[in-house]
């Protein structure tokens, strides 16, 4: 999304649209193999765990696992 426009054109979505399509396929093959690593994604100070009801099934330790920090992706990735 260019300059201060926060709509992206067709061809922009379109791109997004392949980008997490593809993610969603990879994740899904991942899970399917075998790998459910318990690994949540934080992005700066905002903490998915402070909001999930399923603590109690994952059992991650927010003192002693590590999150995965995830940022914007940029445009070029996708």
């Amino acid at each position: 999304v260019k300059g201060k426009s926060k709509t992206a054109t067709k061809e922009q979505f379109e791109k997004l649209k392949a980008f997490v399509t593809k993610t969603a396929r990879e994740i899904g093959k991942e899970i399917l193999s075998g790998k459910v690593d318990i690994y949540p994604c934080a992005n700066g100070k905002d903490m998915p765990c402070a909001f999930c009801k399923f603590h109690s099934v994952c059992g991650f330790d927010k003192g002693a696992d590590s999150y995965r920090q995830v940022g914007k992706i940029k445009d070029n990735v996708i």
